[in-house]
């Protein structure tokens, strides 16, 4: 494997510099390292979010509705909540068509260091019972929405939806496949420059990377887990010959 490793390495490092002498005989110029990423402060961070809240807020007065509720669980992995919050998991986030947000975290100290939101209500408030903790907040804070109209979740379970429904008997559910879930997804087929950057940042980190990898002159030693790995690649692979061969001489 190391053999091959070694192999794939040297004829990269050939065609790179090969690359290299044939750019300056033609006199073209190689490209410089790529700038590193632009810092973003705290209230860059707040504009960046609040502007993905602000989109969806239109489209919820466009569509008559008055709030959107969104749910990343164990369960079901929602990527609109770092999208809207930056906040990573475990969380409710519920959004009004005037544009307020409020997170409602299962980790209260995470969300304090990362997030962005308007308001934040701890989970464990509600004994982490999402459908509590939803039917509460919406109770206090129904005055930021345009109507009663709720959008929940297209990915709650039919079991999960009916609890909603008799927990929130004042509001007027909905759940619909092309509503405000959608129109978030829409949204982040569409990269910012905050998201473009990121990404730059990560092929830049991994052309350094490649780099030291190409330039490397002295092969080192592999990890002790790469060892450990191969050692007991060994051990599995004897221990299949032998059973091999006990199979053949029976």
């Amino acid at each position: 494997m190391r053999a091959l490793e070694k192999k794939i390495i040297t004829e990269a490092a050939k065609k790179y510099k090969t690359s290299v002498l044939v750019a300056k005989k033609l006199g073209i110029s190689q490209p410089t390292a790529a700038r590193k990423m632009k810092e973003y402060t705290k209230d860059d961070l707040k504009a960046i979010y609040k502007s993905r809240v602000m989109r969806l807020a239109s489209f919820l007065k466009d569509s008559n509705l008055g709030s959107c509720v969104f749910i990343d669980t164990e369960e079901h992995r929602d990527p609109a909540l770092p999208y809207f919050t930056g906040h990573p998991t475990d969380a409710v986030l519920i959004i009004y068509s005037d544009g307020y947000s409020i997170l409602i975290p299962w980790d209260e100290i995470l969300a304090r260091k990362t997030a962005v939101y308007d308001k934040m209500v701890p989970l464990t408030k509600f004994k982490n019972s999402n459908t509590q903790a939803v039917k509460t907040v919406l109770t206090s804070t129904y005055t930021h929405g345009l109507n009663s109209r709720v959008e929940l979740p297209p990915y709650l379970t039919y079991l999960d939806y009916l609890k909603f429904i008799d927990s929130l008997e004042k509001f007027d559910c909905r759940c619909s496949e092309d509503g405000a879930h959608a129109f978030t997804k829409k949204c982040r087929f569409i990269k910012d420059k905050y998201e473009i950057d990121c990404t730059k940042e990560a092929a830049r980190i991994g052309d350094l990377i490649i780099d030291k990898i190409l330039s490397a002159k002295e092969e080192k030693e592999p990890p002790i887990i790469e060892l450990r790995f191969r050692e007991e690649a060994d051990e599995r692979r004897k221990i299949i010959e032998e059973l091999t061969e006990s199979e053949y001489e029976n």
